[in-house]
């Protein structure tokens, strides 16, 4: 999650210092500044519903799941796609503030 934090929020924040006072600008500032305020639980909840729910279909992602799971012969094996909306709900904040200070 820091690490997708990190990289997105150089980004942004560098597109909010290269277009100063421009309307991409606003929105990084606006993008970031919700993102700051909303709590992870909060994010949480809306990214698996989007997602998981109502995307499921799409996606393939689980609404709940663990890093582990039994394969069709019964052993365990790492399911990876669990990792990814944890991963965005925890990156929300640190994205946030990394925008915020790069720019």
């Amino acid at each position: 999650a820091l690490m997708l934090a990190a990289t997105v929020g150089t980004v942004a924040g560098g597109i909010g210092a290269l277009y100063h006072r421009t309307w991409l600008d606003r929105i990084v500032i606006s993008l970031s500044i919700a993102g700051i305020s909303v709590p992870s639980f909060v994010v949480a909840i809306a990214v698996a519903v989007v997602f998981a729910y109502w995307l499921g279909g799409y996606t393939h992602l689980n609404l709940t799941g663990s890093l582990w799971e039994l394969d069709a012969t019964g052993q365990e094996v790492i399911v990876w796609k669990n990792l990814i909306l944890p991963t965005l709900a925890l990156s929300v904040q640190p994205t946030a503030g990394i925008a915020q200070l790069t720019r």
